[in-house]
């Protein structure tokens, strides 16, 4: 872990948050933001990754049929259960597992700065978009539709203005 060459496995999570002005975290990174504010050591931010009993706390295999389908038809689709994963982290994280982000954030101030840290977290946002594009991209094509729309853009318009200089 990163984090652990810059500092040690006994830094407290809100000492390396005030050393930023700006967290951003996505999935795996998301985890690591949870500890951190919960002011866990690095090592036990670490631990989380680390121990099999914790991973298939956080990470239980979607059982809901809708789910499954959605993956198989648009290779889109929750892969883990949101509603088993939220109870295991908030478990994780007593102290700050139900608070909004600003609220977590409330007092971590950098030394020096005027405002206090901010941060942004996403579980999956950019890989759900990535995937839903790619996914639209073949329906497109399998569809015929890019040839479509490849006909339509070489017909030449009804009217063509000249260019005012």
């Amino acid at each position: 872990m990163a984090l652990i060459k810059l500092y040690s496995e006994n830094t407290r999570g809100r000492d390396v948050l005030k050393d930023f002005d700006l967290v951003a975290a996505n999935s795996g990174g998301s985890l690591v933001l949870g500890g951190l504010l919960e002011n866990l050591t690095l090592g036990e931010v670490k631990n989380l990754f680390e121990s099999e009993k914790i991973r298939s706390s956080i990470f239980s295999p979607t059982s809901s049929w809708g789910d499954s389908a959605l993956r198989a038809i648009t290779g889109m689709g929750p892969k883990y259960s949101a509603q088993a994963k939220l109870p295991a982290i908030q478990a994780l994280t007593p102290t700050f597992g139900k608070k909004t982000l600003k609220e977590a954030a409330a007092g971590i101030k950098r030394t020096g700065a005027k405002e206090e840290l901010r941060l942004l977290s996403s579980a999956s946002t950019m890989t759900a978009i990535a995937r839903f594009f790619s996914a639209l991209s073949r329906i497109i094509v399998r569809d015929g539709a890019m040839a479509r729309w490849r006909r339509l853009r070489s017909r030449k318009p009804f009217m063509r203005r000249p260019m005012r200089r």
